[in-house]
């Protein structure tokens, strides 16, 4: 298994393309869009985030339908040289051309038109097929699928993409070592969040008026879930595991504009105070979370306000690691403990898998 971010949106003006650069794990496989029906010529932005040796595969979705048509033969012609010319280029990437992203077809000769065009026109490239629920399929080609519900083995990939049908949560909103789990086995596993689409909160906003693209700490607390974490170490106080309806939230609420609580990390309790304190396993403190107000019956403390340690969750972890050893950490508030957490959420999930 190949780790991936599914940067859809990385052909978009508004993305700061240097940042994602700096940012990109060292690893990670990415995947985009490419054409004017989605974020516009994918090349400049792509070409540039290639040379920086870190990418070691690389998936493009060369057409996306917001009604779900596959890709004109005409179009798919246009596109396939300048792929042929990038796996040229950079030999030693691994590159996955998707000719149609969730597309339907009436029948299986206009898949096999375009999976014949792909192999005759980048040989060098792995086709990818990416149906849209029953749509026909060629055998004994990569399969891609999307959400929380999927499960590929060696001839698929998995992308988080869209969410669950579509409403655009994260990957950060599941459990998300779970479906890393569930698709351990595949060629390459995307992690998403709306931000890769250039999305935010849940007005729809065309694609070439969007500008909500990933920062680069966004960027690695993505990257952060598709990587292992060791069992938490014992310790030495009493603590109250995170229980629906307690929440550990490490991307909060992701609204319209400009908000620095948005998806730093964000924990629901049942008492109020005004902060509460974050600890190492040894109770060395970390930093705090700030109160901010109530949500139905429990009380809200954000990184992300006036008298929050600021970071994101995968920060907070790393901070703990360098603290005390382990990247578990607690809440403290007063003489309650609750955990363990880390840069995963805890408690429950907004899509049980």
């Amino acid at each position: 298994m190949i780790p991936g971010i599914d940067l859809l949106g990385l052909a978009a003006k508004a993305l700061n393309i240097d940042a994602m650069c700096q940012a990109w794990p060292q690893g990670y496989a990415v995947g985009c869009f490419d054409g004017e029906e989605t974020f516009g010529e994918v090349l400049p932005n792509l070409r540039k985030l290639l040379k920086t040796g870190k990418v070691p595969a690389c998936r493009v979705h060369a057409h996306w339908s917001d009604q779900h048509k596959i890709i004109p033969i005409d179009t798919l012609k246009k596109r396939l040289g300048k792929y042929n010319a990038l796996t040229l280029e950079f030999p030693d990437i691994k590159f996955y051309v998707s000719h149609s992203c969730e597309y339907l077809a009436n029948s299986l000769a206009e898949v096999k038109a375009r999976v014949v065009l792909v192999k005759q026109m980048c040989p060098k490239a792995r086709v990818v097929q990416s149906p849209l629920k029953d749509a026909p399929t060629l055998p004994n080609e990569i399969i891609e699928k999307h959400g929380p519900y999927a499960k590929c083995g060696p001839f698929g990939i998995a992308s988080y993409d869209g969410g669950t049908d579509g409403k655009g949560e994260g990957l950060y909103d599941i459990d998300a070592r779970q479906w890393a789990r569930n698709n351990e086995h595949a060629q390459i596993v995307f992690a998403w969040g709306p931000r890769c689409n250039g999305r935010e909160g849940k007005v729809f906003v065309p694609r070439p008026e969007r500008t909500a693209y990933p920062s680069a700490d966004y960027l690695r607390g993505l990257a952060r879930l598709l990587k292992p974490i060791i069992p938490a170490p014992p310790v030495s106080f009493d603590v109250i595991p995170f229980k629906r309806p307690l929440l550990w939230k490490t991307f909060a609420e992701d609204l319209e504009g400009d908000n620095f609580r948005d998806n730093r990390p964000v924990v629901f309790l049942p008492e109020q105070t005004k902060f509460v304190e974050l600890i190492t396993y040894k109770a060395q403190k970390i930093g705090s979370l700030a109160y901010f107000g109530k949500f139905e019956s429990l009380h809200r403390y954000y990184s992300g306000v006036d008298g929050g340690i600021g970071l994101y969750a995968y920060q907070i972890a790393k901070k703990a690691l360098d603290i005390s050893g382990h990247e578990w950490f607690y809440i403290r508030q007063g003489k309650k403990i609750y955990g363990p957490v880390n840069a995963f959420r805890r408690g429950y999930f907004q899509t049980e898998i």
